[in-house]
This record gives C-alpha cells, sequence and structure tokens, in this order.
C-alpha cells in the first residue's frame, strides 16, 4: 500500500555549506562573516547561557581573535557559527514551504 501523503525532500548540505564558504554574501544571515579558512581558540568552546540569547553570541568579541564571533564561519574544527545555522534553516524552511 503506498502512501500517498508522504513526501521525501534532499537537501545536499555540502553543497549549501561549500556556497556559503565561497561566498558569505550569496545569503544574507552569512553575509558578514569574513573569515572562512580558520576558527579562533578563544571561541572554540564558548557556552551561551539560556538568557543571554543570539545577541550574546553576534556581538561577542575576544581581543584574542581577529574580530566578533559572528565574522567566523567556524566555530570550531568542525561546528558552524550561529550565521551559518541560521542561513541553512532559511534554506531548509524554503524546501519544506514549496
Amino acid at each position: 500500500h503506498a502512501a500517498t501523503d508522504t513526501r521525501f525532500f534532499f537537501f545536499d548540505t555540502n553543497r549549501f555549506l561549500d556556497r556559503v564558504l565561497d561566498d558569505p554574501a550569496a545569503f544574507p544571515e552569512t553575509s558578514g562573516i569574513k573569515q572562512t579558512a580558520a576558527f579562533c581558540k578563544a571561541y572554540e568552546n564558548r557556552k551561551v547561557q539560556q538568557d543571554e540569547g543570539e545577541a550574546s553570541w553576534r556581538d561577542h568579541e575576544d581581543a584574542a581573535c581577529e574580530g566578533p564571533l559572528r565574522d567566523y564561519f567556524w566555530l570550531n574544527g568542525l561546528h558552524p557559527t550561529f550565521p551559518v545555522h541560521k542561513a541553512l534553516a532559511v534554506e531548509l524552511l524554503g524546501l519544506l514551504n514549496a
């Protein structure tokens, strides 16, 4: 019995991340990213308290880094920063709403 109310979506996350790395301005959410090749060690283990919210991440600066956290693609050696996650969410939402 075929499920007629089921839809499948394919999203190439690797392609999306490559687009952001090649041209952060391709997405409004990542247009401020200036550093795509490295992360700043001072940010890599930053934990946000529940009451801090996104503004705390967006505006967080450490003198040991080349700029605020929002300027970086990478939070650490594995995870992207919140602007990348936000752009990914917008892309996925667009796919789901299509």
